[in-house]
C-alpha cells in the first residue's frame, strides 16, 4: 500500500465577524442514536494533469473554507457532554475552528478514483483521524492530499451533529465559495424545528439506552469488527440504466396484475430492489424465510411541521420492509422488491403521525 505522509495540521477559524450561537444546541432525538456511531466520512478525488499548484489549491480551499464556516459555524464547534443535564451538545465559542491536515501520497489517484473494488485501507489514510470516543470531541476535520496529477479532500464529521444530507449542504456551500460566490441557501441550525413527544426528555431517554457510559462514546466492540469485515464495490448505473430497469420493473409488475407498479418506480426504489434482489440470489435463504431490507429515509419534510431544507442536522428515520425468500427469487421479485420498498416509502410521506407518537 502506498504511503500517505502528514506533511502539516493547522486550524481555519471562523471570522471574527461571524458570532458563535451563544447557548450550546442540544442534540434532538433523532441524534443522540448516533452518538456511539460518531464517524462520518467522505473523500473527494480531482483528477487532472492541468491542475493549479498544489500551495494555489491549499490557499484557495482555506480561505473559502473560512468563508464558509461563517455560516456554519457550529460545525467548528465541539460535541460536549453537559453532565448537569444529561445532554449533548453543540458548545461554540469564538476560539473554534476547523483542524485542516495536509498530506501528501504517491498512490495512482487514477486508479484509486476508478477501481471498481475501494481500497479502503488507503482511502481511510485520506481522511482526517479524529478521536471521536469521548466527549469533548471536535465536530468536523478536513484533509488535503497531494497526489501526481491530482488532490483529494477527506472529510471527517461526527455523525450526531449532521447526515449526509447535511454534510453535501456543506460541502457545496465550500465548493461555491471556492469559486467566490454566495451559497443561495442559509443554512439553519435551530433544534427548536424538530417537534418530537417528549423534547429534550425524549433525547437524555434516547442517549441513556444508547450511551450509557457518557461522556465515553466509544462504539460498541463489535462495530469496528463489522466495519473492517466488508469490501466496498461501486456499480455504475447511468441514467440509460435506471430508465430501463424502472421500465422493466413496470412491465414486471403490468404481468404480475400489481396495481401499484403501473407507473415507474422511484430511482432509489428501483436501485434497491435491484441491490436487495441481487443479495438474496447470493445468500442461501430457506424459501420461508424472511428477508429483511434496512435504511434510513430523510424526515424533513416528513416531521410535523417540517423543518426545511436548509435543516443542517440529523434528520433521519429508520425504515424496514421483508419479503421472503421466495418473492425476492422469483419470476417478479424485481416488481416485488420495488413494491414493498415504494410501500415503506409511501407510508413515511403520509407517516407523521408516527413520528409524531415515536
Amino acid at each position: 500500500m502506498s504511503p500517505v505522509t502528514i506533511i502539516d495540521s493547522n486550524y481555519v477559524s471562523v471570522p471574527e465577524t461571524d458570532a458563535p450561537p451563544p447557548e450550546p444546541i442540544k442534540l434532538t432525538a433523532l441524534e443522540a442514536r448516533w452518538v456511539v456511531f460518531p464517524v462520518l466520512q467522505h473523500v473527494l478525488l480531482y483528477v487532472g494533469a492541468d491542475m493549479p499548484p498544489f500551495d494555489a489549491v491549499l490557499q484557495s480551499l482555506r480561505s473559502s473554507l473560512s468563508a464558509t464556516l461563517g455560516s456554519f459555524a457550529p460545525l467548528a464547534g465541539k460535541l460536549v457532554y453537559l453532565e448537569e443535564t444529561g445532554d449533548v451538545a453543540i458548545s461554540c465559542s469564538a476560539t473554534d475552528g476547523v483542524r485542516f491536515v495536509v498530506a501528501e501520497s504517491d498512490a495512482d489517484i487514477r486508479r484509486l478514483a476508478g477501481d471498481e473494488e475501494h481500497d479502503l485501507h488507503l482511502l481511510e489514510r485520506l481522511v482526517p483521524e479524529v478521536d471521536m470516543g469521548v466527549l469533548p470531541t471536535p465536530v468536523l476535520a478536513v484533509q488535503a492530499t497531494r497526489f501526481e496529477g491530482g488532490v483529494a479532500v477527506g472529510l471527517t464529521v461526527h455523525h450526531a451533529v449532521v447526515d449526509g444530507r447535511s454534510l453535501w449542504t456543506f460541502v457545496k456551500a465550500w465548493a461555491t465559495a471556492c469559486w467566490g460566490e454566495t451559497p443561495a441557501e442559509t443554512p439553519c441550525f435551530d433544534r427548536s424545528l424538530v417537534k418530537l413527544p417528549g423534547g429534550e426528555d425524549l433525547a437524555r431517554n434516547v442517549l441513556r439506552k444508547f450511551a450509557p457510559n457518557l461522556p465515553v462514546t466509544a462504539p460498541p466492540a463489535w462495530f469496528e469488527d463489522e466495519r473492517t469485515r466488508f469490501t466496498r464495490r461501486t456499480f455504475t448505473l447511468d441514467e440509460r440504466d435506471i430508465q430501463r430497469l424502472k421500465q422493466h420493473i413496470v412491465r414486471l409488475g403490468e404481468a404480475n396484475g400489481a396495481s401499484p407498479l403501473l407507473r415507474p418506480p422511484s430511482t432509489f426504489a428501483a436501485v434497491a430492489a435491484l441491490a436487495w434482489t441481487c443479495f438474496i440470489r447470493c445468500k442461501p435463504f430457506a424459501s420461508d424465510d424472511d428477508v429483511l431490507l434496512f435504511f434510513f429515509t430523510d424526515a424533513r419534510d416528513r416531521l410535523d411541521p417540517p423543518v426545511g431544507e436548509g435543516y443542517i442536522g440529523v434528520c433521519l428515520w429508520p425504515c424496514f420492509v421483508n419479503l421472503p425468500a421466495r418473492e425476492l427469487r422469483g419470476e417478479f421479485a424485481l416488481a416485488a422488491a420495488a413494491s414493498a420498498v415504494r410501500e415503506e416509502v409511501r407510508k413515511m410521506r403520509g407517516g407523521r403521525a408516527a413520528l409524531r407518537t415515536a
